[in-house]
């Protein structure tokens, strides 16, 4: 639309907003270990998506980052969050998984993709 603008206003474009490039965001995942490794209890589904809520409800409130997807592996339900400093986004999250089951962790990774990645265990 600056293009336009210019060429028929003769105004100068406005200079972009500063933001993180899309593949520049760090990014943290939650995995949190299942009892069930279908993932067919309903009590257990019933928690982990009430806590993926809780996790997403913080996150938009703090800003430091978004929810992107969640992901379902053997014995494992992963849910994945981006932004622009992983360590604020570990700060918003932590706190909320006290009770994670045994065996959950988070996989950080403090750059774009190809980054390598830590774990940090619940």
């Amino acid at each position: 639309m600056g293009f336009l603008r210019r060429l028929f206003d003769g105004a100068p474009a406005k200079e972009p907003e500063a933001s993180v490039a899309p593949d520049a965001r760090h990014s943290v995942a939650v995995w949190v270990r299942l009892f069930d490794p279908a993932f067919e209890n309903d009590r257990e589904q019933l928690a982990t998506f009430a806590l993926e809520d809780r996790l997403m409800a913080a996150m938009d409130a703090s800003g430091a980052g978004t929810f992107d997807t969640n992901d379902l592996e053997r014995s494992a339900f992963g849910m994945h969050f981006a932004g622009p400093d992983a360590d604020a986004m570990i700060a918003v999250l932590q706190p909320l998984l006290e009770k994670a089951p045994p065996g959950s962790y988070l996989a950080v990774r403090r750059g774009p993709p190809g980054t390598s990645q830590e774990r940090i265990d619940l």
